[in-house]
């Protein structure tokens, strides 16, 4: 027993934020179905796809790589900024909801952001964004395709 070559896989993201896990060795991908798991198949299918469920506290900060500051809530404008040093307080507090294979970002007051950049009360498409690996950091992508990032003087 040990880890050698045949132990390794990687990981093939999806455009609809599911992941394929490949052989590396021998390129064949994993899947199968409930009762039956195998690692033989030469194309991806349905049955070869895994939806990401990150094992987390689903609280997070959010920090933005480009501008280096954090998001919070801002209630005095109604949305979130991105605009702050230091992460602190509930306002700073992103709660990651996981729903149908995609999360929502929830802020301290309940409501969800949007990928205009509005706070809804409830969640729906416009709300749910898949997660990408980008040069080692996690990337929200919404339902168009496009990048969670911050906009304006504060984000």
């Amino acid at each position: 027993d040990g880890y050698n070559s045949d132990c390794r896989f990687l990981i093939v993201p999806q455009s609809d934020g599911r992941w394929a896990l490949q052989s590396e060795q021998y390129l064949r991908f994993f899947g199968g179905s409930q009762d039956y798991l195998s690692c033989f198949a030469q194309i991806i299918t349905d049955a070869e796809l895994w939806a990401v469920h990150l094992a987390l506290h689903p609280q997070a900060n959010l920090l933005s790589v480009a501008r280096k500051r954090y998001a919070h809530l801002s209630k005095e404008d109604g949305e979130i900024a991105v605009d702050v040093n230091i992460p602190w307080g509930v306002e700073a507090l992103l709660t990651l909801v996981y729903l149908d294979g995609k999360y929502c970002l929830k802020t301290c007051d309940g409501r969800f952001l949007s990928s205009d950049g509005k706070l809804l009360k409830e969640s729906g498409r416009a709300t749910a964004y898949t997660l990408e690996l980008k040069c080692g950091k996690l990337a929200f992508k919404d339902c168009e395709g496009k990048y969670l990032s911050p906009m304006g003087p504060t984000g």
